[in-house]
């Protein structure tokens, strides 16, 4: 679906509107084999992008300011995707009015609520060094003022970090001097880059809760989050998470969420981390007769 203004065709030569038309047939095939592309070969349910902006200057719509895109680990479900067409590393070069469609849509956005007016630009490989945006384009986004000039090599690092961390983790649960584990207790672990990093998955048993593994799945924050909350991109990789165990049907619809220290005596979430979770769908401050009990408090008897 086309949403951008048509170009003016009374101010183009024949040549003109020959290469306009041929440019603008090369667009609209590249968005439809994106979209094949991620729904076939990656086997997502639509293209990635919330929107494409195109050489021929159209804005191409692609899931919408509605719907969540699947475009950038740990950023999904708090920004919009906005892909630009092309190479923009060694071979094309932004144009002026595909930079002026960019404000229209970011102004559109604002306007109809689903932007908020502080909103930050971030170059997909800021956020993932994995996605390159290409240094042309980065070039002409740092012309906008809420672009945020923040280099790759501070997420490389924050990601060896988080790494550093889960194996250092791994190697404390599977050692005989400690836990004993036959691997790290946790389902999942999510770290400040935004990653969710696998642990034990799925389909096996964690060892995280005494009493609860055999019937929960364990999400494990890397990070301590008493005082200081966790940052965004952890937090949407967490939600993620649960998203995708819903739909891969290892959670089931009526789940309930709870902090460990709900269920054992250790003050972990931090309280900046459990202040939040407990503002998420599901959390229950209810518990099933095996939750471990304060010995401190006094029981009541029914």
């Amino acid at each position: 679906m086309i949403t951008a203004m048509k170009p003016v065709l009374s101010r183009y030569s024949f040549i003109q509107l020959f290469n306009f038309i041929l440019l603008q047939a090369a667009c609209r095939f590249k968005v439809r084999y994106i979209q094949v592309n991620h729904m076939d070969g990656l086997n997502y349910d639509d293209i990635t992008y919330n929107f494409l902006i195109g050489g021929d200057e159209y804005i191409y719509v692609g899931r919408g300011f509605q719907k969540m895109g699947a475009h950038t680990q740990g950023y999904n479900s708090k920004s919009e995707g906005i892909a630009f067409i092309g190479n923009y590393d060694y071979v094309d070069d932004p144009t002026t009015t595909q930079m002026e469609q960019l404000q229209l849509l970011l102004e559109h956005g604002i306007s109809q609520g689903y932007i908020s007016k502080s909103y930050k630009i971030y170059a997909s490989q800021q956020l993932n060094v994995n996605v390159p945006t290409g240094k042309k384009l980065i070039e002409a986004l740092k012309k906008f003022p809420n672009f945020v000039d923040k280099t790759s090599n501070t997420n490389v690092s924050i990601y060896t970090n988080c790494m550093y961390q889960v194996k250092l983790i791994q190697d404390f649960h599977i050692s005989p001097d400690s836990k004993n584990f036959s691997d790290i207790a946790y389902q999942f672990l999510v770290g400040g880059d935004g990653n969710a990093y696998e642990g034990r998955g799925w389909t096996k048993q964690g060892a995280h809760t005494k009493g609860f593994n055999v019937d929960s799945i364990c999400i494990a924050f890397i990070g301590t989050f008493i005082s200081k909350e966790p940052p965004i991109a952890q937090l949407s990789a967490a939600e993620q998470l649960i998203q995708q165990g819903l739909e891969g049907y290892y959670l089931a619809s009526n789940y309930s969420l709870f902090g460990h220290r709900q269920l054992a005596p250790f003050e972990s979430p931090g309280k900046a981390l459990y202040n939040i979770i407990k503002t998420w769908p599901h959390w229950s401050n209810k518990l099933s007769d095996n939750h471990w009990v304060d010995p401190s408090k006094p029981t009541t008897m029914h």
